[in-house]
């Protein structure tokens, strides 16, 4: 164990020292203002900066649950998407095969497209409500 330094003056001239130094060091008028400001600014900085996290971690979870519930419904509903060139196809096949007006062919295809897209949800509707 380290020995601390000890002061070889008798105890009454130690006295003596420190009742004489009172004045050397004394605190300002405006010290505990200027404490309880910076402790103020420090408590704010603290605050905002746990309401930003917070803020942060909320969008973050609401756009991972976003991501997910979309991830779901385009699984479920695949069949519920058509592309534009397939939609085109089907009237221009549906055209040809019959003889029926090429814009009234796309007038057709889009009408099997609701009644496939129809099916499938009520196909969907009555497996959820079976279950």
């Amino acid at each position: 164990m380290r020995d601390l330094p000890t002061d070889r003056r008798p105890p009454s001239e130690l006295l003596a020292s420190i009742r004489a130094a009172h004045g050397y060091v004394r605190a300002s008028d405006d010290l505990r203002p200027r404490v309880l400001e910076a402790a103020r600014s420090i408590c704010i900085g603290r605050r905002l900066a746990g309401r930003m996290t917070s803020l942060a971690a909320s969008l973050l979870l609401a756009t991972a649950l976003l991501n997910l519930s979309m991830q779901h419904f385009a699984r479920q509903n695949r069949d519920l998407h058509v592309e534009p060139n397939q939609l085109l196809e089907d009237a221009q096949s549906s055209a040809v095969s019959g003889a029926v007006d090429p814009g009234f062919g796309l007038v057709e295809a889009f009408l099997h497209l609701r009644w496939r897209q129809s099916e499938a949800i009520t196909g969907a509707v009555s497996a959820k409500n079976a279950e």
